[in-house]
């Protein structure tokens, strides 16, 4: 994987949201970009890998 892209080419951010368990990262992801990840009130809901695209006002896709 190239980390830099070639000149004139437009690169689209990626986000990674890690922390500890029950504190916010699949309900931000669900805010973030609509989609519907497991939350609960306890650890190990979202075990799986999720991937979407978030959108800004203009938008432009963010990740």
């Amino acid at each position: 994987m190239n980390p830099r892209p070639e000149a004139g080419a437009q690169s689209t951010p990626r986000i990674a949201l890690i922390g500890q368990p029950n504190t916010g990262k699949s309900m931000l992801f669900n805010r973030i970009t609509n989609a519907r990840a497991s939350v609960d009130n306890w650890p190990g809901i979202t075990v799986n890998v999720m991937r979407a695209r978030a959108f800004s006002r203009a938008k432009r896709g963010i990740c």
